[in-house]
């Protein structure tokens, strides 16, 4: 099922159903995501005070040239969800079972001031507080710095960037311009005025103008004491025109994919490039990307730091609300007390009780 799958789902279903043949590949499109509603039922078996996730946009304004997403582009109302119906949807989830820590699936939880500032009136109108975590984009944050407060009011405690350079020059080629003194130094504004929010930065290897130098001298402010930054995620540049999803002509495609030569790119198959100006390869990127975080665990696994916000490997944003489902707090992960052999005790034991009563429906 490529793209958005609604409408696919059910075909199949019923196509199973009935004992017919369905298509091998779906491509069946939904227009109706902005009035949709999301709700758990009893079946689903929530757990007393869970943290959930809820789909709050599908779409994106920015076409960032290296991002092949298909929902590229949109207008701010084609693709976000009735800040109405989510506040509902959150207050029955709170009052049902008492959550109030999310996840919110969104491409850019904060690509509107206006939206921001919506979200945080309707969520203010529920009779409890929320967490959750996001993606959202640094440079849009510190453009419209009243966001930060407003963001972290309504409860943005996990949040990831995609900053992707610290090199100017390769961030204008991919739509991404703000100069990275300035990025850094709101980076450090924003764990000042946000003191418990888990921040995540993600990078990308291979970029057009970013050579091997230019990413070990970036590498080292993450590694800085004082860095703000919890949590850091490295990716080789991904450009493929050869994947059976890329060759179909209803996939979306990225710039990069479309015209590759245009941007420095020589596409070698199977998803590997070479970098026409410095011969700068992807399988060097991916060693690029291995050495760079495993400085950085290195760096948090040094058990003689200072109780930072640097000790946050293990709570990193995308783990924030599953970590606290197992029963760690935001103290727990900041002060590095999440033990792998202990984390993955407390969740067989949780799978053992979620397969019990799913036996039981």
């Amino acid at each position: 099922m490529v793209g958005q799958s609604e409408n696919s789902l059910i075909e199949v279903t019923q196509a199973l159903e009935q004992n017919k043949r369905y298509s091998k590949v779906m491509t069946r499109p939904y227009d109706d995501f902005p009035q949709s509603r999301i709700r758990f039922l009893d079946h689903d078996l929530i757990f007393d005070k869970e943290a959930l996730p809820i789909e709050i946009a599908r779409g994106c304004i920015f076409k960032c040239s290296f991002c092949a997403f298909d929902l590229n582009g949109k207008k701010m109302w084609e693709y976000n969800r009735s800040p109405e119906n989510i506040r509902k949807e959150l207050q029955y989830a709170y009052d049902k079972w008492g959550t109030t820590g999310w996840m919110f699936s969104t491409d850019t939880y904060n690509d509107s001031p206006k939206k921001v500032k919506m979200f945080h009136d309707e969520f203010n109108k529920m009779d409890h507080k929320i967490d959750f975590s996001s993606y959202a984009r640094l440079d849009m944050m510190l453009t419209r710095p009243e966001t930060i407060k407003l963001c972290y009011d309504t409860g943005l405690r996990s949040v990831l960037f995609g900053v992707e350079t610290f090199n100017q020059k390769a961030g204008k080629a991919l739509g991404k311009g703000m100069d990275p003194v300035r990025q850094q130094e709101g980076l450090y504004r924003i764990r000042e005025e946000c003191p418990d929010l888990i921040i995540g930065v993600a990078m990308i290897a291979g970029l057009q103008h970013d050579t091997e130098e230019i990413l070990r001298k970036n590498n080292e402010w993450f590694l800085k004491p004082d860095c703000p930054v919890d949590a850091i995620t490295y990716n080789p540049l991904w450009i493929d025109n050869n994947s059976w999803m890329a060759a179909d002509n209803t996939t979306a495609k990225s710039k990069m994919q479309i015209d590759p030569m245009y941007y420095g790119y020589e596409l070698l198959g199977d998803g590997e490039w070479i970098r026409k100006s410095d011969g700068l390869t992807r399988k060097r990127c991916r060693e690029l990307c291995d050495e760079f975080s495993g400085m950085f665990d290195q760096f948090s696994d040094n058990k003689d730091m200072e109780l930072t916000s640097r000790g946050t490997r293990n709570g990193s944003w995308q783990f924030y609300s599953r970590l606290k489902n197992l029963g760690y707090s935001l103290e727990d992960l900041r002060s590095n007390k999440v033990v792998g052999d202990e984390m993955i005790k407390k969740e067989d034991r949780m799978k053992a009780i979620y397969h019990e009563r799913l036996l039981a429906l």
